[in-house]
């Protein structure tokens, strides 16, 4: 942003004065000066780069490039001593970068140098001396680039070379040796191959021969003619006994359980507990027993009634009935013995079965040892045979193969040449407009490397946002570089009405007005951080355009040690100044200085006091500054520099109003910083703003002023037509 706008856009309450700037904020006006104040840099590396450019394609050799273009098919032949299977994609990618390689290859290579002689070549070597052949193989492979045409079967073959007829040739004779070299490797991969097929297929059969009569003697041995018949009714036989067995085992636990209860029973010798068995109850011969039992059981009963026990029918009656009932225990006893008979014979069933089924399995084993072994030669002899087979294939496809490429009847067919190489016409180097592109942007980037580089080393401040991130106050103004600019000629400068260099200090007294008004402070004092950054002038001329206000104005000349004013406003007399006021705040009246300039008046010494800092810290110096609010209108202090001597910070203490006045370009920001630190610490509160003396003109320092640089006559008048 221009200064002139930065000023008139601002508001002038305590807020905007003491509020810090955000250093992150991108104003594109930084970059217009940036590169306004380091333009002669950029310009002459620019400059440099271009000549660079013009030299480099002056000097540089021209090259020349031919061109060819080779297709590869994609059908399932074979090329050279490279795979047989059919093209896949990733087989054909396979077989584009093979091609692409072997046409790039020291072997390739070599081959040229050796057909041309380009070892021998002074031409062809840089220099003209001789070369070796690895040397010269070396030099060719750097001019060959062999590239495949992406999204097609296309390999661009290119050669450069300083001559357009070389050019051509080595690409012709690059392509010429590698189909040779491609013929000589099918020839002699097809006699490497026909031989090793050859005894590999010698070695196969022998083998085969061998494994075949190992197969014929095990056979003989085991009699495995029909070892296939026995695994299979030795396996129908283990399935058939297995059944058997379940069945066995099944009977023979329902008869154990029948077993243990007759035996049970047994055991108790009560015979008549072997009927309450369901097995034995259920029997025929015990159930008509039980019913004659019954019959006779119902007689005696019938009988009871009618004969006395001792009556021979009830005698016979009961004789039948204990012959019936020995009859039933005897049926009872027998069929319990014949359960135990069948529980043993079930049990030896099950017994022979199992022993059975043993013999089985070990036998099955037996035939299944034998049967691997007699896969095992089986497959062998079967592998054997088919790899045998498949070698007698391969050779005799060799022999055909060798045959052809005898009688040179195998061309190439699978790689053709679609784009012969042609005589070059232009160079393709050097590019003149990629050059001269690179030439200015290097020189530009060199001079932006350079620029930033004083940027990043600069410890000053430049500009007026560098003034205000740095302290976090306003730019009071901004007062241009010039040679006029000076404080022994600061009068003539401010006594020209319409003079641009007056204007800046009017704007610095519109300014501050506005804000002494409001804040009812009519007190301003004016430091620096070091000597020599231009506060007496400013503090002087800002009196004079103040006086020339109407307002009564008093400066004051605070620097003690090297006190300039009375000299500059031609005041320099043996007359007591403002040390004495010191002392005596009774004598300020007669310290006192008139100038020639209506309503401005000075105090001041004409001489150094050694002991300033003790008498500004005497106590007197508020006194002196309420007596020249008394009287004047305006108080305007010039104090020393900060960082030099405490002087201006005992001012600091009883002046509402600070400025620091800053060298644009020369104190080091450090310093700066440190003293606005020391005076907002001394003070209480923060400067009011600063002053930017003598910044660069490219900064825009005058833009905010219409009539800047307009020419003035002595009498203050302007030549017609030259403010429009």
């Amino acid at each position: 942003m221009l200064p002139g706008f930065q000023l008139m856009s601002r508001t002038h309450n305590e807020s905007d004065f003491s509020k810090p700037r955000d250093g992150g904020t991108l104003d594109p006006w930084n970059l217009v000066y940036f590169f306004q104040d380091h333009a002669f840099v950029m310009v002459l590396s620019t400059l440099l780069g271009l000549t660079v450019s013009l030299a480099y394609l002056w000097w540089a050799p021209r090259v020349y490039s031919s061109r060819a273009v080779l297709e590869v098919a994609g059908d399932d032949r074979t090329f050279g001593d490279f795979n047989r299977q059919p093209a896949t994609d990733a087989g054909s990618a396979s077989l584009l970068k093979t091609v692409e390689q072997t046409i790039a290859s020291p072997a390739v290579l070599g081959r040229v140098v050796a057909a041309h002689r380009l070892a021998e070549d002074p031409a062809f070597a840089p220099g003209g001396e001789a070369l070796s052949p690895t040397k010269a193989i070396t030099l060719l492979g750097a001019r060959v680039s062999v590239n495949l045409i992406r999204g097609t079967r296309l390999i661009a073959v290119e050669v450069e070379d300083p001559s357009p007829g070389r050019a051509r040739m080595l690409t012709q004779s690059l392509l010429d040796e590698f189909f040779a070299q491609n013929q000589e490797n099918r020839r002699n991969s097809s006699a490497a191959a026909r031989e090793f097929l050859t005894a590999e297929a010698r070695r196969i059969g022998e083998k085969l021969n061998d494994s075949e009569q190992r197969l014929q003697r095990y056979r003989e041995q085991y009699d495995a003619m029909a070892l296939a018949d026995r695994q299979n009714l030795v396996i129908d036989r283990l399935r058939h006994l297995h059944e058997q067995v379940s069945d066995a085992r099944s009977a023979r636990l329902t008869l154990e359980s029948e077993r243990n209860q007759v035996a049970t029973a047994l055991d108790s010798g009560h015979p008549a507990e072997l009927l309450n068995l369901q097995s034995i109850a259920g029997r025929t011969e015990v159930i008509d027993l039980r019913k004659q039992l019954d019959a006779n059981v119902s007689i005696i009963a019938m009988h009871a009634g009618r004969y006395r026990d001792k009556h021979p029918i009830m005698l016979q009656a009961k004789r039948q009935q204990a012959e019936i009932q020995t009859l039933l225990d005897n049926a009872a006893r027998s069929a319990a013995e014949s359960i135990l008979r069948s529980y043993e014979a079930a049990k030896a069933t099950e017994d022979s079965l199992q022993q059975e089924l043993a013999r089985q399995e070990k036998t099955a084993v037996e035939l299944d040892r034998v049967a691997i072994t007699y896969r095992e030669l089986e497959r062998e002899v079967q592998s054997d045979a088919a790899l045998y087979q498949q070698l007698l294939a391969r050779t005799k496809e060799t022999d055909v193969n060798e045959s052809l490429a005898a009688e040179q009847k195998f061309n190439n067919g699978r790689i053709q040449v679609v784009g012969a190489p042609l005589v070059p016409v232009d160079p393709i180097r050097p590019v003149w407009k990629l050059v001269l592109a690179a030439g200015l942007v290097g020189g530009g980037a060199l001079g932006g490397g350079i620029a930033m580089l004083r940027r990043a080393f600069d410890n000053t401040v430049p500009s007026v946002d560098a003034a205000e991130n740095l302290l976090g106050v306003n730019t009071l103004v901004v007062v241009p570089q010039s040679k006029r600019l000076r404080f022994r000629h600061g009068r003539a400068n401010i006594l020209q009405p319409g003079a641009p260099d007056a204007e800046m200090f009017r704007s610095l007294r519109t300014t501050l007005a506005l804000r002494q008004d409001a804040a009812g402070q009519r007190a301003m004092m004016f430091t620096s951080a070091l000597p020599g950054e231009g506060k007496s002038f400013c503090s002087s001329n800002y009196a004079m355009v103040v006086a020339h206000a109407g307002l009564r104005t008093l400066l004051i000349d605070g620097d003690l040690r090297r006190p300039v004013l009375r000299y500059a406003f031609d005041r320099c007399t043996d007359k007591i100044g403002l040390s004495a006021c010191l002392k005596d705040p009774a004598q300020f009246e007669a310290a006192l200085d008139d100038t020639a300039i209506p309503n401005l008046f000075l105090l001041g010494n004409s001489y150094g006091t050694p002991h300033s800092a003790e008498l500004l810290a005497g106590g007197n110096l508020a006194r002196i500054i309420e007596l020249g609010l008394a009287r004047f209108d305006r108080v305007v202090i010039d104090t020393a520099p900060v960082a030099v001597v405490s002087d201006a910070l005992l001012f600091a203490r009883h002046v509402p109003s600070i400025c620091l006045v800053v060298l644009a370009g020369r104190t080091p920001r450090r310093i700066v910083h440190r003293a606005g630190a020391q005076l907002r610490e001394v003070a209480g509160r923060p400067i009011i703003g600063v002053v930017l003396n003598q910044i660069r003109r490219d900064h825009g320092a005058g833009h905010h002023y219409y009539y800047y640089g307009v020419e003035h006559r002595s009498d203050g008048l302007t030549p017609a037509g030259a403010a429009g």
